[in-house]
């Protein structure tokens, strides 16, 4: 350069750095290209503008910068340090390891270089050369434990369990009361075969941390696997009623539990006294009640399954799963009064969620409050609209609901809307067929719905029993009476509303002793209705 060239170079050198310095990057590198267009081969110049260019994403330029500068400037470290970054993280592990084994040559005591060479190695899958370089780390600076971890798990993807045994052996002498490399030697044992050493191994650790409850997991792992169910479970215990393992892991291994102990009277009580030292253990964490509901839910104890429910949100109430499953328990017992309490509060909290207007609304109907259960569908049916089955349900519920406030008009309506959206819906077809045929209207239209039904399930007989009562309200007495036949024989005989209706039958066929018989064998089967009463007393039924 001539003095004027180096003049100006210079003092565009300290104006890209104080541009840099102010943030400025892209006037920053502006400057810095300008320093090498005086000189190609300033080398601070490609490094500055090589960070910036990596900066906006330019990482072509940037390694033909750096490149450059290591070769103007082969002893300056931190182009050496940024070029071996550049080449890792753009994938070419190899060039990587050159620059860092140029390095390690530079500054041979530095741990850092070595290390990165080493993974480089690792990253392009040559595991031997890594090896060597791990080798040369322990020969100079002894053993380590980041150099014998990889070292083992090397040689565990080479299937050479006896040097990774090797290895942690060598690293316990060094860290004798380390226990986790105490439990990766027992695993390693476990893999190799030997059970022998794989249980010293364990006893050792056992030993070291004898109140470590991942100690405890891993011997109970380790007696499971040797078929020693006794020592598993007093292992497994052992580490549930330490505070330091998390509920999580606990609660993971009684799901376990719950999937394989169902039938087998030893894993459910051993799962029954797990949960007990957990709800002990975390008294006010909402999971371990919420792990005895399902417990207790599975094996059908619904009152004690609902009150473990219940405690679980008495600590936290923001739980929709739990809530679901309390308000299923409720229908299941039939606990409508319950329903009606819980379906409130959940809706207080979830007011989004259209399942609990749906249960609060069963819940209304099933107590005959029929204008309650339309108001609570009316105000759930928004939410519902986005779940096709679920809007269907709330339709047909509100078909239900204003046929027994004897509103037809709104219940049609509201049964139409169900079957736009599910024009094969059995429930909604058999409903609207049987509530028509009671009303004596559009009988042809409830004889097309309920025959739908019956191409599809042809042996059920609440959809014979339908059918047959369309027929009777259009005076087909004698097809009325061969569709209830056919129901009696599906299963009908046990339905005390069948019974009446076969006993109807039988009247209008003018077989009055038989219209008794079915009649009084209803009355024995549930039915005690005051219009089932008048008709068995007048023998009539007219």
């Amino acid at each position: 350069m001539s003095e004027a060239q180096e003049v100006e170079l210079k003092r565009e050198f300290l104006k890209a750095n104080r541009e840099k310095v102010l943030g400025n990057n892209e006037k920053a590198l502006e400057s810095f290209r300008r320093c090498l267009l005086i000189y190609p081969n300033h080398a601070a110049s490609l490094y500055e503008a090589s960070r910036l260019e990596f900066f906006i994403g330019q990482s072509i330029v940037v390694i033909n910068h750096l490149e450059r500068a290591v070769e103007i400037s082969p002893d300056n470290k931190w182009y050496k340090i940024e070029l071996g970054e550049m080449y890792s993280s753009s994938g070419d592990y190899k060039k990587a390891a050159q620059v860092y084994q140029s390095l390690s040559e530079m500054f041979p005591y530095n741990l850092d270089y070595r290390r990165q060479i080493a993974l480089m190695n690792l990253a392009s899958g040559q595991l031997n050369a890594a090896l060597k370089i791990y080798d040369e780390i322990e020969e100079i600076f002894g053993v380590n434990e980041e150099v014998s971890i990889q070292k083992q798990k090397i040689h565990l993807e080479q299937n050479n369990t006896k040097k990774a045994i090797a290895e942690m052996e060598k690293l316990i002498q060094e860290l004798p009361t380390e226990s986790k490399y105490l439990a990766i030697l027992a695993e390693l044992y476990k893999k190799d075969g030997d059970e022998k050493k794989a249980v010293e191994a364990f006893r050792r650790l056992e030993k070291i941390n004898p109140n470590n409850p991942y100690v405890a997991l891993s011997l109970s792992e380790y007696y499971s696997d040797a078929g020693d169910r006794e020592n598993a479970y007093e292992s497994l215990k052992k580490a549930f009623k330490s505070e330091e393992l998390e509920i999580d892991t606990k609660i993971r291994h009684l799901l376990k539990y719950y999937a394989i102990s169902a039938g087998d009277e030893v894993l459910q009580a051993q799962a029954k006294e797990l949960n007990s030292i957990v709800i002990e253990v975390h008294p006010d964490d909402p999971k371990s009640y919420a792990m005895l509901g399902d417990f207790l839910y599975r094996d059908r104890k619904l009152v004690e399954a609902r009150d473990a429910y219940q405690k679980a949100l008495d600590k936290d109430q923001d739980r929709f799963a739990i809530w679901n499953q309390l308000i299923l328990i409720d229908s299941e017992l039939e606990d409508y009064e319950a329903i009606l309490k819980h379906c409130s509060t959940a809706i207080d909290l979830f007011p989004n969620q259209p399942l609990f207007f749906y249960f609060k609304a069963i819940g209304h109907m099933q107590l005959k409050e029929y204008e309650d259960a339309v108001k609570v569908l009316d105000q759930g049916l928004p939410m519902a609209i986005l779940n096709r089955d679920m809007a269907v349900q709330f339709h047909s519920s509100q078909g239900d609901s204003y046929y027994y406030l004897e509103q037809h008009e709104k219940s049609d309506a509201s049964y139409d809307a169900a079957l736009e959206l599910d024009d094969e819906n059995v429930y909604v077809l058999n409903n609207y067929s049987y509530f028509l045929s009671l009303r004596k209207v559009k009988l042809d239209k409830a004889e097309k719905m309920i025959k739908k039904c019956l191409n599809k399930e042809p042996f059920s007989a609440t959809y014979l029993d339908t059918y047959a009562w369309v027929l009777f309200q259009g005076a087909k007495y004698e097809e009325a009476k061969e569709q209830l036949e056919e129901a009696l024989k599906n299963g009908g005989s046990d339905s005390g509303e069948i019974l009446e209706h076969y006993g109807d039958v039988m009247f209008r066929l003018e077989d009055t002793e038989a219209a008794l018989k079915y009649w009084n064998l209803a009355q024995g089967r549930g039915q005690d209705s005051e219009e089932l009463k008048k008709k068995i007393n007048s023998k009539s039924l007219d």
